[in-house]
């Protein structure tokens, strides 16, 4: 109940929540009954801007389902990386103005 509580949430682009359910799920171990339920914890962590968490349970996912190569699997690999990469990024504090030179289109 839990899980499709979660995913209806996934679903729904209600992330926050879906964070919360999921979470759950996976805290009460329910993740060998929905084995998707670390991925999906995963997405809503790096759709949220938890990069580091999102990486943790990527990795977690990974390390318990790379001998199955599925599409999940090689996408939690790959998301690995771009959460590493999100975490180096730096923001850009270039000051830009921007005016009108009264110029027509």
């Amino acid at each position: 109940m839990k899980y499709k509580l979660a995913d209806s949430y996934r679903k729904n682009q209600d992330y926050p929540k879906a964070l919360a359910w999921f979470n759950v799920v996976v805290q009460n171990k329910s993740n060998q009954t929905f084995p998707l339920s670390v991925f999906w914890l995963s997405e809503m962590n790096k759709f949220l801007g938890n990069y580091s968490e999102a990486k943790k349970y990527f990795s977690q996912y990974y390390k318990e389902h790379f001998k199955e190569n599925d599409f999940f699997v090689r996408k939690a690999k790959q998301e690995i990386s771009a959460c590493e990469m999100a975490e180096n990024a730096k923001p850009d504090s270039s000051v830009i103005k921007i005016s009108n030179q009264g110029l027509p289109l």
